[in-house]
Protein backbone atom coordinates (compact mmCIF):
# COMPACT_ATOMS: atom_id res chain seq x y z
CA UNK A 1 0.00 0.00 0.00
CA UNK A 2 2.75 2.25 1.16
CA UNK A 3 4.47 1.36 -2.04
CA UNK A 4 1.54 2.50 -4.48
CA UNK A 5 0.00 5.53 -2.74
CA UNK A 6 3.03 7.25 -1.92
CA UNK A 7 6.20 5.92 -3.54
CA UNK A 8 3.73 5.62 -6.80
CA UNK A 9 2.70 9.20 -6.24
CA UNK A 10 6.43 10.55 -5.90
CA UNK A 11 7.41 8.69 -9.10
CA UNK A 12 4.11 10.00 -10.90
CA UNK A 13 4.69 13.92 -9.77
CA UNK A 14 9.01 13.22 -11.16
CA UNK A 15 7.67 11.87 -14.07
CA UNK A 16 5.81 15.20 -14.67
CA UNK A 17 8.31 17.15 -14.17
CA UNK A 18 10.29 15.58 -16.67
CA UNK A 19 7.63 15.30 -19.68
CA UNK A 20 6.57 19.27 -19.47
CA UNK A 21 3.29 18.13 -17.61
CA UNK A 22 1.51 21.11 -16.64
CA UNK A 23 -1.50 19.77 -14.59
CA UNK A 24 -2.33 17.16 -12.43
CA UNK A 25 -5.25 16.73 -10.40
CA UNK A 26 -4.68 13.45 -7.93
CA UNK A 27 -7.74 11.70 -6.66
CA UNK A 28 -7.39 11.39 -2.63
CA UNK A 29 -9.73 10.40 -0.30
CA UNK A 30 -12.14 12.16 1.96
CA UNK A 31 -10.85 9.62 5.06
CA UNK A 32 -7.63 11.97 4.94
CA UNK A 33 -9.34 13.96 7.46
CA UNK A 34 -10.92 11.26 9.36
CA UNK A 35 -9.94 10.76 13.25
CA UNK A 36 -12.66 8.58 14.14
CA UNK A 37 -15.10 11.06 15.37
CA UNK A 38 -18.10 12.10 13.41
CA UNK A 39 -17.79 14.78 10.12
CA UNK A 40 -20.47 16.77 10.61
CA UNK A 41 -20.29 19.73 8.04
CA UNK A 42 -16.80 19.18 7.20
CA UNK A 43 -15.02 21.30 4.96
CA UNK A 44 -11.56 21.98 3.38
CA UNK A 45 -10.14 23.38 6.79
CA UNK A 46 -10.56 20.64 8.81
CA UNK A 47 -6.68 19.75 9.79
CA UNK A 48 -5.25 16.13 8.84
CA UNK A 49 -5.65 13.84 12.21
CA UNK A 50 -2.34 13.51 14.32
CA UNK A 51 -3.46 9.93 14.84
CA UNK A 52 -4.80 7.68 11.55
CA UNK A 53 -7.65 5.61 12.19
CA UNK A 54 -6.14 3.03 9.77
CA UNK A 55 -2.59 2.85 7.34
CA UNK A 56 -4.70 3.36 3.96
CA UNK A 57 -5.91 6.88 5.15
CA UNK A 58 -2.12 8.33 6.00
CA UNK A 59 -1.10 6.98 2.99
CA UNK A 60 -3.33 8.90 1.24
CA UNK A 61 -2.75 11.52 3.34
CA UNK A 62 0.97 11.69 2.72
CA UNK A 63 0.68 11.37 -0.68
CA UNK A 64 -1.63 14.09 -1.12
CA UNK A 65 0.91 16.60 1.09
CA UNK A 66 3.48 15.13 -1.83
CA UNK A 67 1.22 16.25 -4.86
CA UNK A 68 -0.20 19.69 -3.11
CA UNK A 69 3.76 20.55 -2.33
CA UNK A 70 4.64 20.22 -5.65
CA UNK A 71 2.28 23.08 -6.66
CA UNK A 72 3.73 25.54 -8.94
CA UNK A 73 3.82 27.37 -12.15
CA UNK A 74 5.08 25.24 -14.59
CA UNK A 75 3.60 22.24 -12.82
CA UNK A 76 0.21 23.26 -11.25
CA UNK A 77 -1.50 20.46 -9.19
CA UNK A 78 -4.82 19.73 -6.86
CA UNK A 79 -6.56 17.35 -4.87
CA UNK A 80 -9.92 15.55 -5.21
CA UNK A 81 -11.73 14.44 -1.67
CA UNK A 82 -14.09 11.71 -3.28
CA UNK A 83 -16.22 10.58 0.03
CA UNK A 84 -17.69 6.84 -0.68
CA UNK A 85 -17.38 6.06 -4.01
CA UNK A 86 -19.87 3.70 -5.57
CA UNK A 87 -20.73 2.80 -9.51
CA UNK A 88 -20.28 0.70 -12.11
CA UNK A 89 -16.43 -1.59 -11.70
CA UNK A 90 -16.93 -0.89 -8.00
CA UNK A 91 -13.89 -3.00 -6.32
CA UNK A 92 -14.72 -2.44 -3.06
CA UNK A 93 -18.23 -1.29 -1.51
CA UNK A 94 -20.55 -3.46 -3.80
CA UNK A 95 -18.46 -6.55 -3.83
CA UNK A 96 -18.55 -6.47 -0.26
CA UNK A 97 -21.81 -6.56 0.12
CA UNK A 98 -22.33 -9.50 -2.89
CA UNK A 99 -19.62 -11.51 -0.51
CA UNK A 100 -21.87 -10.80 2.78
CA UNK A 101 -24.99 -11.26 0.44
CA UNK A 102 -23.97 -14.90 -0.49
CA UNK A 103 -22.80 -15.68 2.98
CA UNK A 104 -26.13 -14.77 4.40
CA UNK A 105 -24.62 -11.94 7.03
CA UNK A 106 -26.62 -9.21 5.00
CA UNK A 107 -29.29 -8.89 8.09
CA UNK A 108 -27.52 -7.03 10.56
CA UNK A 109 -26.96 -3.11 10.89
CA UNK A 110 -24.02 -1.84 13.27
CA UNK A 111 -25.38 0.70 15.41
CA UNK A 112 -29.14 2.66 15.00
CA UNK A 113 -29.02 2.79 11.51
CA UNK A 114 -28.89 6.42 11.93
CA UNK A 115 -25.62 7.08 10.31
CA UNK A 116 -25.60 9.69 7.81
CA UNK A 117 -22.91 9.74 4.88
CA UNK A 118 -22.29 11.30 1.93
CA UNK A 119 -21.84 9.09 -1.23
CA UNK A 120 -20.12 9.58 -4.61
CA UNK A 121 -20.58 8.07 -7.61
CA UNK A 122 -17.81 7.63 -9.81
CA UNK A 123 -19.13 9.50 -13.22
CA UNK A 124 -19.53 12.81 -10.65
CA UNK A 125 -15.98 11.76 -9.24
CA UNK A 126 -14.46 11.44 -13.32
CA UNK A 127 -16.38 14.83 -14.24
CA UNK A 128 -14.75 16.80 -10.99
CA UNK A 129 -11.58 15.62 -11.88
CA UNK A 130 -12.09 16.68 -15.61
CA UNK A 131 -13.45 20.13 -14.18
CA UNK A 132 -10.48 21.00 -11.92
CA UNK A 133 -7.46 19.98 -14.48
CA UNK A 134 -9.38 22.58 -16.98
CA UNK A 135 -9.38 25.31 -13.98
CA UNK A 136 -5.82 24.34 -13.23
CA UNK A 137 -3.74 27.43 -15.43
CA UNK A 138 -1.45 30.26 -14.17
CA UNK A 139 -2.49 31.85 -11.51
CA UNK A 140 -6.03 29.77 -10.79
CA UNK A 141 -7.10 29.50 -7.08
CA UNK A 142 -7.73 25.51 -7.88
CA UNK A 143 -3.56 24.99 -7.81
CA UNK A 144 -2.12 23.90 -4.75
CA UNK A 145 -5.90 23.23 -3.24
CA UNK A 146 -7.72 20.04 -2.09
CA UNK A 147 -11.64 19.72 -2.74
CA UNK A 148 -13.76 17.32 -1.28
CA UNK A 149 -16.60 15.78 -3.51
CA UNK A 150 -19.65 14.31 -2.64
CA UNK A 151 -23.13 13.68 -4.93
CA UNK A 152 -24.29 16.58 -2.34
CA UNK A 153 -26.98 14.03 -0.93
CA UNK A 154 -27.09 13.55 2.53
CA UNK A 155 -28.08 9.88 3.13
CA UNK A 156 -27.98 7.08 5.85
CA UNK A 157 -25.29 4.37 5.34
CA UNK A 158 -27.60 1.59 6.03
CA UNK A 159 -30.22 2.75 3.79
CA UNK A 160 -28.21 2.73 0.64
CA UNK A 161 -26.47 -0.61 1.66
CA UNK A 162 -30.61 -1.53 1.39
CA UNK A 163 -30.96 -0.16 -2.15
CA UNK A 164 -28.28 -2.31 -2.89
CA UNK A 165 -28.39 -5.43 -1.36
CA UNK A 166 -32.55 -5.49 -1.98
CA UNK A 167 -31.61 -4.24 -5.81
CA UNK A 168 -29.58 -7.58 -6.03
CA UNK A 169 -32.06 -9.50 -4.74
CA UNK A 170 -30.76 -10.45 -1.17
CA UNK A 171 -32.04 -9.47 2.19
CA UNK A 172 -32.16 -6.13 3.01
CA UNK A 173 -30.42 -4.86 7.01
CA UNK A 174 -32.81 -4.97 9.38
CA UNK A 175 -31.88 -6.20 12.63
CA UNK A 176 -29.61 -3.58 14.76
CA UNK A 177 -26.45 -4.51 16.96
CA UNK A 178 -25.42 -1.35 19.39
CA UNK A 179 -22.71 0.11 18.69
CA UNK A 180 -20.75 -1.09 22.29
CA UNK A 181 -21.29 -4.68 21.47
CA UNK A 182 -20.51 -4.69 17.82
CA UNK A 183 -16.83 -2.81 19.48
CA UNK A 184 -17.15 -5.31 22.08
CA UNK A 185 -17.07 -8.28 19.84
CA UNK A 186 -13.97 -6.21 17.19
CA UNK A 187 -11.95 -5.99 20.66
CA UNK A 188 -12.71 -9.93 21.43
CA UNK A 189 -11.36 -10.76 17.67
CA UNK A 190 -8.72 -8.88 17.81
CA UNK A 191 -6.94 -9.79 21.39
CA UNK A 192 -7.78 -13.79 20.18
CA UNK A 193 -6.38 -13.05 16.89
CA UNK A 194 -3.28 -11.50 18.56
CA UNK A 195 -3.27 -14.57 21.01
CA UNK A 196 -3.19 -17.15 17.99
CA UNK A 197 -0.55 -15.12 15.79
CA UNK A 198 2.42 -16.92 16.80
CA UNK A 199 0.76 -20.26 15.50
CA UNK A 200 -2.26 -19.04 13.21
CA UNK A 201 -1.97 -15.70 10.43
CA UNK A 202 -5.33 -15.27 8.36
CA UNK A 203 -4.80 -14.88 4.91
CA UNK A 204 -5.81 -11.38 4.78
CA UNK A 205 -6.96 -9.03 7.80
CA UNK A 206 -10.09 -9.40 9.46
CA UNK A 207 -13.03 -6.80 8.08
CA UNK A 208 -14.53 -6.71 11.48
CA UNK A 209 -12.76 -4.63 13.14
CA UNK A 210 -13.06 -1.35 15.43
CA UNK A 211 -12.02 0.59 13.14
CA UNK A 212 -14.44 -0.73 10.61
CA UNK A 213 -17.47 -0.47 13.61
CA UNK A 214 -16.00 2.84 13.67
CA UNK A 215 -16.08 3.73 10.12
CA UNK A 216 -19.29 2.45 10.07
CA UNK A 217 -21.33 4.21 12.61
CA UNK A 218 -19.49 7.76 12.13
CA UNK A 219 -21.35 10.18 10.94
CA UNK A 220 -20.02 11.32 6.96
CA UNK A 221 -21.72 14.49 6.53
CA UNK A 222 -19.05 16.77 3.87
CA UNK A 223 -19.28 19.72 2.23
CA UNK A 224 -18.49 20.03 -1.73
CA UNK A 225 -19.28 23.96 -1.76
CA UNK A 226 -15.85 24.45 -2.37
CA UNK A 227 -15.70 22.39 -5.26
CA UNK A 228 -18.49 24.33 -6.72
CA UNK A 229 -16.85 28.17 -5.77
CA UNK A 230 -13.69 27.43 -7.21
CA UNK A 231 -14.00 24.97 -10.55
CA UNK A 232 -18.04 24.89 -10.78
CA UNK A 233 -18.50 21.58 -9.63
CA UNK A 234 -22.19 19.83 -9.54
CA UNK A 235 -23.13 16.27 -9.81
CA UNK A 236 -24.46 15.42 -12.76
CA UNK A 237 -26.27 12.21 -11.95
CA UNK A 238 -28.21 11.34 -8.95
CA UNK A 239 -27.86 9.17 -5.93
CA UNK A 240 -30.82 7.46 -7.38
CA UNK A 241 -29.76 7.33 -10.79
CA UNK A 242 -26.13 6.43 -10.08
CA UNK A 243 -27.49 3.54 -7.79
CA UNK A 244 -29.56 1.96 -10.28
CA UNK A 245 -26.73 2.39 -13.04
CA UNK A 246 -24.90 0.24 -10.43
CA UNK A 247 -27.36 -2.47 -9.62
CA UNK A 248 -27.83 -3.03 -13.13
CA UNK A 249 -23.67 -3.56 -14.12
CA UNK A 250 -23.24 -6.32 -11.06
CA UNK A 251 -26.66 -7.99 -11.64
CA UNK A 252 -24.67 -10.67 -13.37
CA UNK A 253 -22.08 -10.70 -10.05
CA UNK A 254 -25.23 -11.44 -8.02
CA UNK A 255 -26.48 -13.96 -9.67
CA UNK A 256 -23.07 -16.00 -10.33
CA UNK A 257 -23.25 -15.70 -5.86
CA UNK A 258 -26.47 -16.78 -5.67
CA UNK A 259 -25.91 -19.91 -7.97
CA UNK A 260 -22.53 -20.28 -5.76
CA UNK A 261 -24.58 -20.34 -2.40
CA UNK A 262 -26.68 -22.80 -3.63
CA UNK A 263 -24.49 -25.81 -4.80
Amino acid sequence: MLAVNVEGTKNVIEACKQSGVQRLVYVSSASVVFDGSHMIDVDETKPYPSKFTDFYSKTKADAEKLVLAANRESLRTCAIRPSAIFGERDPALVPRLVEAGRGGKTKYIIGNGKTMWEFTYVGNVADACMKAAEHLTIGSPVAGQAYFITNDETTLFWEQCGVILGGLGYPVPATKIPFAVCFFIAVLLEVILFILSPIYKPRKPPTFSRQRVSLLTSHRKISCEKAKKDFGYTPKVSMEEGMKRTINFFKPLAKDAKSAKSE
